[in-house]
């Protein structure tokens, strides 16, 4: 059902015919979708997409948390070749002794960002639970699904293509160059390496409702969207969690992809409401955002009882959202520039030194 909706997440990486002495990489990859040609075609994507980890379940000992936490260390294990799809879903079975299930989703970020990747879940647990809710069985008219694959760069960024690429030839996002040469010394979250057990900071595992609620009201008195609101409270989070007295200066730089081209509307004049017309793309867009002198925000009371911590996070927002406000035509022109700027970016992070 979410592939007939969004047969994007079927689309894989494909290649040229190579020879047998060039291995395969990113360069030369298109992404390609394949209709299905007969029922044994369905049957083999189901069972490339979907896996099921009962063995995961037997060696936790029938504790669905804890074979959650063993599938997904074994995902996150470096791989020794190109991904060629982008769009997997592990199911955690339950046991004879309880109900509870999991599922736990690979998703390649060519196709998924951060917060498309919650969607895409959404999206998936609303059609199991109206496969559930149904006895009637589903016919789907493949083939017919490709009217709904999101239209290609060119046909939906704001900046209308044109061979004429003289006002965009040497475009380099704002401030990137001085954001790669930045010396970085705002401490992240003490992170063990991937293939060990996952840990936390104690400091908060979910956002209460009521602390939602004041986060929204704060964006909209600042005029600022949720997205900087919450990068800013991410900020603030670290300068309180983490010893700086050692750092007189804390400055930090980072490269989010906030563009709104996710399960989205991504035509005008639709009802974002209305989700028969929401498309999963390709992400699209690229931003950089630095924030010099974060010590001046660090307080001998960092709880949120303190009111000047709630003015902290607004004027952090505020100067995110002017930075992002700033890069606006950046996203909007982006097929103009995006493949040399992927290009400047694999040399910057490939090239050994």
């Amino acid at each position: 059902m979410l592939r007939f909706d969004h047969p994007v997440i079927a689309c894989k990486l494909a290649w040229p015919e190579l020879k047998d002495s060039i291995a395969a990489s990113f360069v030369g990859a298109r992404f390609a979708y394949q209709v299905f040609g007969c029922k044994d075609d369905e049957d083999e994507w189901i069972s490339q997409t979907v896996t099921v980890h009962g063995e995961a379940v037997r060696a936790a000992g029938g504790d669905i948390e804890t074979a959650i936490s063993l599938v997904t260390q074994e995902l996150g294990r470096p791989a020794d070749k190109p991904p060629t799809v982008f769009f997997e879903v592990h199911v955690i079975p339950a046991t004879l002794h309880s109900s509870s299930c999991g599922i736990v989703l690979r998703l390649g970020h060519s196709i998924f960002d951060a917060i498309g990747a919650f969607q895409t879940l959404d999206l998936l647990n609303e059609r199991i639970a109206r496969a559930l809710g149904s006895r009637d069985e589903v016919v789907f008219d493949w083939g017919a699904e490709v009217t709904l694959l999101a239209e290609p760069p060119p046909e939906r960024a704001k900046v209308p293509w044109s061979s004429d690429r003289s006002n965009h030839e040497s475009f380099v996002p704002e401030g990137h160059i001085e954001a790669l040469r930045l010396n970085k010394t705002l401490p992240g979250v003490p992170y063990s390496h991937r293939s060990e057990p996952r840990i936390g900071t104690g400091v908060m595992k979910t956002v209460p409702e009521e602390s939602l609620e004041r986060l929204l009201q704060a964006a909209r008195k600042r005029g600022c969207t949720l997205f900087s609101i919450l990068l800013a409270v991410m900020l603030l989070t670290l300068l309180r969690t983490n010893s700086l007295e050692d750092i007189p200066e804390i400055n930090t730089a980072f490269y989010p992809a906030p563009v709104n081209l996710r399960a989205k509307h991504l035509k005008p004049n639709l009802n974002p409401r209305d989700r028969t017309q929401w498309r999963i793309a390709n992400v699209l867009g690229f931003e950089t955002y630095i924030l010099r002198n974060l010590e001046r925000f660090v307080r001998p009371d960092m709880s949120t009882k303190n009111p000047q911590i709630v003015d902290d996070v607004g004027t952090l927002a505020q100067m995110i959202r002017d930075q992002g406000d700033r890069q606006r035509f950046c996203n909007d022109s982006i097929i103009y520039w995006a493949d040399q700027f992927l290009q400047m970016q694999m040399w910057s992070v490939v090239i050994p030194r």
